[in-house]
């Protein structure tokens, strides 16, 4: 209405997210994409999600130009690069440092329609950023953003909608000790590394023991409602015995095996 033009309005929106993996960060990143093509700042809204290797070549001088074609193809939309510290600048050859480089060019000449995000861990991301004198610069402060770590409340709900997305239930009167449960049968080093992520896992595990437990039951036995609920003995950690060779460890954990 007044007569500005687009270009006055250009805003640099490269993103930081930073928080263990299994946060949402990439789910999260799908719907901003989403709505910075809704609000007309990306031409497309696509997300590329991409890793270091991704990026890197093998030989020298070729690192530069492959980043430059993965970046072509996020234009108009995101590009997302997981465990962006992968990329090592800092390592033994000069493949990661080209990579580098090419991206901070390619996120100040593309800013109008081009949005990058950079996750991972807090304390690698932050030694990372540190490479490159250009990269940080690139972040605004208001566009970086910290996924905490799920809480068992929050775990409990994930565990939940995984189970339904499978057309599972839980035994009645399981819900209030859900989050016992999950406490008793994974490892706190595990729910803070893991988060959503392990929560499928054991969802997949408890499915796994419970298909098990139904299969050797008498076919009088077997109804409908037996083959869908999930019983309180179904979290332990599935073992197979006959696929393990004499004297195998057995996990007493998801995630952690028994000593």
């Amino acid at each position: 209405q007044r007569g500005l033009a687009p270009s006055d309005m250009t805003m640099m929106c490269h993103m930081l997210f930073i928080g263990s993996a299994g946060t949402g960060k990439t789910t999260v990143a799908r719907v901003v994409a989403r709505l910075l093509h809704a609000i007309g700042l990306l031409s497309k809204g696509h997300l590329m999600e991409v890793s270091a290797k991704d990026l890197i070549a093998g030989h020298c001088g070729q690192t530069a130009l492959k980043t430059s074609s993965v970046c072509m193809q996020a234009y108009g939309g995101v590009l997302f690069i997981d465990e962006a510290y992968s990329i090592n600048p800092k390592g033994e050859s000069n493949f990661g440092r080209e990579c580098v480089d090419t991206l901070v060019k390619e996120m100040e000449d593309h800013r109008d329609d081009l949005v990058v995000m950079m996750a991972g861990y807090p304390q690698s991301m932050e030694k990372f950023l540190e490479t490159n004198e250009g990269l940080r610069s690139r972040f605004n402060d208001r566009f970086t953003f910290v996924f905490a770590d799920y809480t068992l409340v929050e775990l409990s709900q994930i565990f939940l909608s995984e189970m339904t997305k499978r057309n599972y239930i839980l035994q009645p009167g399981l819900d209030g000790r859900l989050g016992a449960l999950i406490e008793q049968h994974t490892t706190a080093e595990d729910r803070r590394s893991q988060n959503g992520r392990l929560m499928r896992t054991l969802v997949e595990n408890c499915i796994a023991n419970q298909n098990s437990r139904w299969v050797d039951m008498d076919d009088d036995d077997v109804t409908d409602e037996t083959m869908m609920t999930v019983l309180a003995e179904d979290f332990a950690a599935y073992t197979w015995t006959p696929s393990m060779p004499p004297g195998a460890p057995v996990g007493n954990s998801i995630g952690c095996p028994a000593a």
